[in-house]
């Protein structure tokens, strides 16, 4: 496997500002009340793109370019939920299109107008085209068929093109099926492996599918609370890697 540059992003008073903002912003008891009830039903990316409830901070505009200065061209934003993450990143990009599963977060991405398409990529034969970068933010972690989902997005990968891949580790899937929720399908992995292991795997895995891992970083993420909590936040594991001409 290749070398890889490890990141790590946020000194500890940049991380102290963003918590105490998302604490600000955390929602209220009736909002709570509502996501809680309305869950029974319907799956959490439903109704928090209804509810406009725990939107994510990630990377700024500006850390991404410093982690990518070389973006730019097509974006294809796979899984792109109600678009926290595509709107700092969409700025690198000449043009963006997003692809989500869940309908309330698919009409927030077209509210804030990004191109959308209503699919399951792992379910789509007909491609979307060829794009200079792929996304897959915070998605493999939480869809059904996560080995098929990343297969499909790399068929729509430009020779040379850049695919970020982003998931808390160590891996903890689980997938929204109305108001249930259950394991995937397929496992990204056959066995459970704690954080380091998972981060070894998850990048011989692209490297077995014809990629460069150019730099891992670890990129805390975060949302606001609610009634019960004041903030929420998790340690993702961000992969960039290049995919070989």
């Amino acid at each position: 496997m290749a070398a890889f540059l490890e990141h790590e992003f946020y000194e500890p008073s940049r991380l102290d500002a963003i918590l105490e903002e998302a604490r600000t912003q955390s929602h209220g008891l009736f909002r709570t009340w509502l996501q809680r009830r309305l869950r029974l039903f319907f799956s959490d990316f439903d109704v928090n793109a209804w509810l406009g409830m725990y939107p994510m901070t990630y990377l700024t505009t500006e850390e991404w370019k410093r982690l990518l200065p070389d973006a730019g061209g097509r974006l294809l934003d796979v899984g792109a939920g109600s678009g926290d993450l595509t709107r700092s990143l969409a700025p690198l990009f000449s043009r963006v299109v997003c692809t989500e599963t869940s309908k309330g977060a698919a009409r927030r991405l077209a509210r804030a107008n990004f191109e959308t398409h209503l699919v399951d990529l792992a379910e789509r034969e007909e491609p979307l085209g060829e794009f200079d970068a792929v996304a897959l933010l915070h998605v493999l972690d939480r869809c059904d068929r996560p080995l098929a989902l990343l297969d499909r997005a790399l068929a729509h990968l430009a020779r040379g093109g850049l695919l970020l891949v982003a998931t808390p580790l160590p891996y903890d899937p689980i997938v929204y099926r109305g108001g249930s929720a259950r394991a995937p399908v397929e496992p990204l992995f056959a066995e459970e492996l704690d954080e380091p292991a998972s981060r070894a795997a998850l990048a011989r895995l692209l490297e077995a599918r014809g990629l460069t891992v150019e730099r891992i970083a670890r990129v805390p993420y975060v949302c606001p609370g609610d009634a019960e909590t004041p903030y929420y936040t998790l340690d993702s594991t961000l992969f960039v890697a290049t995919r070989r001409r």
